[in-house]
């Protein structure tokens, strides 16, 4: 039995990419900790292991912290208030950035010509079941998300006939060109997933957290 089958081996541009992120999230919980609830009580922490798939864990350079879900408990009225976060896209099992390579690859080649060599690296092999239903979920729910509605009207109606995710990924591609960076693919990712970080966090009832 192969253990391995769907992790991807840490190399420097996923070490770089998540501490990224993962630094990102923290700057982004201190300003909603530090703005308090709603109610006026104070945050306090209450962070819980999420453990996304899709990653060597066993791998000395991987940092057990990146597994951590940012997340507060008001001191009055006990709500919990989950910060929008840029590594986890909702709920779903695997890093938010490789569930977008992965329902990227291979779908417009033409268009991502010049990431075709980064997706390819970075890809993982996933059960295609699984990839199918995060594919159908771009097409049939994430188009009713108030997400999707604010971006729809930036994308460029040239893209009209690809698929929604690879609308979402040339609209990056498009600001990633504009930010003086290293590595292309590396900004591209940073600008989408800020893009989709309205899908990640909200409040909740004590006994409603996920």
């Amino acid at each position: 039995m192969n253990f391995n089958k769907g992790v991807k081996k840490l190399n420097l541009f996923i070490i770089i990419l998540i501490e990224q992120l993962w630094q990102a999230d923290c700057a982004y919980a201190a300003e909603i900790q530090a703005a308090g609830c709603s109610c006026g009580g104070n945050l306090n922490n209450c962070d819980y292991l999420r453990k996304p798939k899709g990653l060597d864990c066993d791998d000395e350079r991987y940092n057990p912290e990146w597994d951590k879900r940012l997340c507060f408990c008001c001191g009055r009225c006990r709500r919990y208030v989950i910060p929008a976060s840029l590594r986890f896209l909702g709920r779903r099992h695997y890093w938010g950035w490789l569930i977008l390579i992965k329902c990227v690859v291979g779908q417009d080649k033409a268009a991502l010509k010049d990431c075709l060599e980064e997706l390819r690296a970075n890809d993982v092999s996933i059960d295609e079941r699984t990839v199918q239903r995060w594919l159908d979920w771009w097409q049939e729910e994430f188009v009713h998300s108030e997400c999707f509605k604010t971006l729809r009207g930036l994308m460029n109606p040239k893209w009209s006939d690809s698929p929604i995710v690879v609308k979402l990924f040339l609209k990056a591609r498009e600001k990633a060109r504009k930010v003086q960076s290293t590595c292309l693919f590396h900004s591209l990712l940073v600008e989408l997933l800020l893009d989709l970080r309205p899908l990640t966090g909200h409040l909740s009832r004590k006994d409603e957290i996920p």
